[in-house]
């Protein structure tokens, strides 16, 4: 085993998730750029969120600066270089990783979903049936579903018998149009060669995936690599342990860790100081895992969206906002397109942490994020203890 400091455990982490490469801010960005950043994350997880941007599109602006929202769409959707499943929860998957995939499309979905065949199986039956003969569906397009009630999480019958179907890779993501899902067989849009090639047992789907995993994170324990693609770590530690033996992956100890880490042989520490400066969402695979993200980086974050308004400590969708090497703030964000503003409702400094300098930083930042959201001012609020710095520096940065 060989120890790793903290630093150097960081640097490996965000040299792997893609921070390290320069920007392209005031440039071109293409779609190779985007397949640069799929390469580095691995998959990209999925949210309806849309107070400031979609999740999706999150990543690749914390990566690379401002870029066209519907090249994502592109490669999803006309060049079929991604699928949607369930990998880190809903998420845009490498095509090449289908094979990977069927394992759990193969097993019975999750319980809420299982409890539709108990309760309505003809409605199962009649769903499959309409999207073969019409698809690509969207729910609105189904004949006789009721429409949905109660708070919003609720979802009418033919939605989960959609859901049902997708959990088990009957039907899948076909488009979207204004984030609303169309369903269709698979077989029709999934490319050929993927959607013939054998799928892999869920053993060789684990060793495949934890390779992934150990790729784009860097370095991680086996909680920290199993969680990535949702693999229970019971199983994972043990296909860890058998990855060391052969070879495939190292063991190292983590300065403060408590349990051993796992990197592919041959990682380097990389030589030079990252200088990263980059809003980070919530649901970016870099702080995906709270625990690592803790240790990492020394904070303790839990998004807030669900606690009532008046029980958040920091708002409603913070993002940290990592400058070098470090996560350094936390900002609430909301974009007000009916006046074209990018509110910061609220802005909170780390312990210990520069507060100018983390302040002309940020405020660079939210003039980029603005530029990117078509939005022509930042407007900062009143509360947290960085808004007083913030406020000043964000007048003298041009958007």
């Amino acid at each position: 085993m060989k120890d790793i400091s903290i630093s150097e455990a960081r640097r490996i982490a965000l040299n792997a998730q893609g921070f390290s490469s320069p920007r392209n801010n005031g440039t071109a960005t293409g779609l190779d750029d985007l397949r640069r950043v799929i390469e580095s994350i691995g998959l990209v997880q999925i949210d309806s969120v849309n107070v400031l941007a979609r999740a999706h599109y999150m990543p690749f602006f914390s990566r690379l600066g401002p870029y066209p929202e519907s090249m994502l769409d592109e490669l999803a959707y006309e060049r079929r270089e991604l699928f949607e499943y369930w990998g880190h929860e809903a998420s845009f998957i490498p095509m090449n990783l289908y094979p990977a995939m069927r394992h759990r499309m193969e097993r019975e979905p999750r319980r809420w979903i299982e409890k539709a065949r108990q309760e309505f199986p003809e409605i199962i039956e009649d769903v499959f049936q309409q999207v073969k003969d019409r698809g690509p569906l969207s729910v609105s397009d189904l004949d006789g579903d009721e429409q949905r009630t109660g708070p919003w999480w609720g979802l009418s019958k033919g939605k989960r018998a959609l859901e049902f179907h997708f959990a088990l890779g009957a039907v899948g993501v076909h488009s979207r149009r204004k984030f609303s899902r169309y369903y269709d067989l698979p077989d029709r849009f999934i490319p050929g060669e993927h959607f013939s090639a054998p799928a892999m047992t869920e053993a060789e789907a684990h060793r495949h995936l934890l390779l992934i995993s150990a790729r784009c994170y860097g370095i991680g324990t086996a909680s920290d690599l199993a969680d990535y693609f949702r693999i229970k770590p019971a199983k994972a530690r043990g296909v860890l342990r058998d990855m060391v033996t052969s070879g495939e992956l190292r063991q190292v100890s983590v300065e403060s860790w408590d349990e051993p880490a796992y990197m592919l042989p041959g990682t380097d520490v990389p030589p030079e100081r990252i200088g990263a400066r980059s809003l980070v969402s919530p649901f970016d695979s870099l702080i995906w895992y709270r625990e690592r993200m803790e240790r990492l980086f020394g904070m303790f974050y839990r998004i807030e969206i669900y606690v009532p308004e008046k029980k958040r400590q920091y708002g409603y969708y913070v993002m940290p906002f990592l400058m070098d090497e470090q996560l350094v703030a936390r900002i609430d964000l909301k974009a007000d397109r009916q006046n074209g503003r990018l509110l910061v409702q609220s802005a909170h400094l780390e312990p210990g942490r520069d507060e100018s300098a983390v302040a002309a930083a940020l405020a660079d930042e939210l003039a980029t994020m603005a530029r990117w959201q078509g939005l022509g001012r930042v407007v900062v609020g009143r509360k947290g203890d960085l808004v007083s710095a913030l406020r000043p520096a964000v007048k003298s940065v041009k958007v």
